[in-house]
C-alpha cells in the first residue's frame, strides 16, 4: 500500500465511523448525535474541529478526507495529495499514532518546543520514528521495516515483571487496568519488550502493540483513594523534618 493509498483508506474508515451516526432529540428539543465508531473517536475529533450540529449532519466522504488531511498536518485534502512522498511518510507516522485530538495537541506543542518546523523532512521523519518507536510506514527506500522491539518471554519475562511490580506491592495475579485501553487483566499477562540498542526492557500493556500503555499506566481498579489526601505533599512527609505521624 502506498502512502497516498493509506490516507485514502483512513478517510474511508473515518467516513464509515461517521455514517454510524444516530440522531438523538431530547425532550427539550436539543439535538445531538451518537456514534458506534470502530476506527476513530468521532465525537472527540468533531469537538476539536468545533463542528456545529448542521456540519455534523453533512456526512460526506470528501469531508472525511478533509478532516483526515487536517489531522495529518495539512490544511486540506488537495494539499495532502500534492505532498511529496517523504512528507506523506511523516504525516503517516503521526496519523498512525494519534488516537484522539489530545495526541494532536500534544504533538503540536512538541513541534514548537523542539522547533521541528525548522528541521528538514528527513530529520522530521527520523525524530517521529524514534518518538513513536515501533511505528511501521510504507514506501520509503528500504525503510519499510519498523523499529520493532523484541518480545521477551519465559523466565526472563517473569523476572522482569516481578521486579517491575515490586514497588506496587501487588501479586503477580493481581488485576490491573490499563489507562490507555481501559482493559482489565492479570498483571502476569502483561508483555515485556526490549528495543534494539537499549539496555532496559519495558513492561507494557497486555494488548501491545494495539495499546501503548506501559507499567506506569497500570493501576488496580479496586484501589481506594485516601480521602484525607488533598493532592499536595504526601500526608506523612514534612519538608523540614521528614516523616511525621499525623496530617498537617
Amino acid at each position: 500500500m502506498s502512502n497516498l493509498e493509506f490516507f485514502k483508506n483512513q478517510s474511508k474508515k473515518f467516513f464509515k465511523d461517521w455514517k454510524s451516526q444516530k440522531k438523538i432529540v431530547e425532550t427539550d428539543g436539543n439535538v445531538y448525535f451518537r456514534y458506534s465508531p470502530k476506527f476513530f473517536d468521532i465525537k472527540d475529533w468533531f469537538s476539536y474541529f468545533e463542528l456545529s450540529t448542521k456540519d455534523e449532519q453533512d456526512v460526506k466522504l470528501s469531508r472525511a478526507q478533509h478532516y483526515i488531511a487536517k489531522i495529518a498536518g495539512f490544511k486540506k485534502w488537495t494539499d495532502l495529495i500534492a505532498a511529496s512522498e517523504k512528507e506523506l511518510i511523516y504525516a503517516e507516522i503521526k496519523l498512525r499514532n494519534f488516537k484522539n485530538s489530545m495526541d494532536l495537541i500534544q504533538w503540536d506543542f512538541l513541534e514548537k518546543d523542539y522547533e521541528l518546523a525548522d528541521l528538514d523532512i528527513d530529520s522530521k521523519i527520523e525524530y517521529a520514528k524514534q518518538f513513536f518507536r515501533g511505528v511501521n510506514v510504507t514506501g520509503f527506500e528500504g525503510e519499510k521495516k519498523a523499529i520493532t522491539p523484541k518480545l521477551i518471554t519465559g523466565k526472563e519475562r517473569k523476572a522482569i515483571l516481578r521486579v517491575g511490580n515490586y514497588s506496587f506491592g501487588r501479586k503477580m495475579n493481581s488485576i490491573v487496568k490499563c489507562l490507555h485501553c481501559n482493559d482489565e487483566y492479570k498483571y502476569d499477562d502483561s508483555k515485556v519488550i526490549k528495543f534494539p540498542n537499549e539496555d532496559e526492557p519495558y513492561i507494557v500493556c497486555k494488548n501491545y502493540p494495539k495499546c501503548d500503555g506501559s507499567l506506569i499506566d497500570m493501576f488496580s481498579p479496586d484501589d481506594e483513594e485516601d480521602d484525607d489526601y488533598d493532592g499536595g505533599v504526601p500526608f506523612d512527609w514534612d519538608m523540614d523534618q521528614g516523616y511525621v505521624d499525623e496530617y498537617e
